[in-house]
């Protein structure tokens, strides 16, 4: 715990960080996949300091409510995480995953919320990973997330004989932020993003026009027809974002770029996903959905045909 602890604080020095890297180099061994255990957290089961941990290092979705913490540990939502021998047992899991056993794939989150506290697990054909955590800033770069999530999935699917789909639920948390940068250059491709046809097309700057009005709100009138107008051209600019915008030939999204080298395949994007205030203020409430385990993509060749900026 001294060298997790220890590396933290290089973390937050700026410039080299000589004695950093070597303690990465150092930890990604004590902490291998084979040296970790895999668990389940419940609310009933796991030790207090467990749950404790698991609630202030909710970083997705922050938690609400001692309610709200129970129902995201009792059937049919579980827990798990993933745990080393070299940390005391108050210092919970290195990280862990929320998954929800649902009925069908789902690609918002008030589905999930409405699903807590009801359904039969063993009825359940979709495992919907919807939040993965990291409890210890000092292992940040050491990939722990791809091996919980495969873990996971490989032990649902042994227990759940229906299940068949393997999920993620997932922000894109700078959708907003690049859009708006964007858009301002001039980047976006009204064409691509309207397909030639629309009211946004009829402004002197569409691209423009259509960002005004996701900056004004309006839109999040769940029956109001500003939300159906916009409903398309937000899809296509975050398809185009996760699909086109890349950094040293990697995604420039850090969620896609972390399921996609893991294996997933980006099976959907869903506008209007995660109307909480943080899901509105990073994304314009966009989630997405990357399935594991080769799955057939839905969508693939829409996606893959979109052009953003260039």
């Amino acid at each position: 715990e001294v060298r997790v602890n220890l590396r933290h604080d290089c973390l937050r020095l700026k410039g080299p960080r000589p004695l950093a890297d070597a303690l990465k180099d150092h930890l990604s061994k004590t902490f291998s996949p084979a040296s970790l255990t895999l668990r389940p957290i419940t609310y009933s089961g796991s030790p207090a300091s467990v749950i404790e941990k698991v609630a202030k290092s909710e970083s997705v979705h922050p938690l609400r409510s001692l309610p709200d913490l129970r129902s995201r540990l009792s059937p049919p939502m579980r827990c798990y995480g993933l745990f080393s021998g070299s940390l005391p047992v108050e210092a919970g899991p290195c990280v862990f995953v929320h998954v929800a056993l649902m009925p069908g794939l789902t690609g918002e989150m008030r589905e999930i919320e409405d699903a807590r506290g009801r359904g039969e697990e063993h009825e359940a054909t979709a495992a919907i990973f919807y939040s993965i955590n990291s409890t210890q800033p000092g292992l940040s770069g050491i990939s722990l997330g791809a091996h919980l999530i495969k873990s996971v999935a490989s032990r649902l699917r042994s227990e759940l004989p229906l299940l068949a789909t393997c999920s993620t639920l997932s922000p894109v948390p700078g959708l907003r932020a690049w859009a708006l940068e964007a858009g301002r250059r001039g980047e976006i491709d009204p064409n691509c993003l309207f397909e030639g046809r629309g009211r946004f097309l009829e402004a002197a700057d569409p691209v423009g026009e259509f960002l005004d009005v996701m900056e004004g709100g309006e839109w999040m009138d769940e029956g109001g027809r500003v939300r159906e107008v916009v409903r398309g051209p937000l899809e296509r600019l975050a398809a185009g974002y996760l699909v086109k915008e890349k950094r040293n030939g990697k995604p420039l999204c850090g969620v896609a770029k972390f399921h996609l080298s893991n294996g997933s395949t980006l099976h959907r994007v869903t506008p209007f996903a995660d109307m909480s205030a943080r899901g509105v203020k990073r994304s314009w409430g966009v989630m997405v959905n990357y399935v594991y385990e080769g799955e057939e993509v839905e969508g693939a060749r829409e996606f893959a045909g979109i052009k953003v900026g260039r």
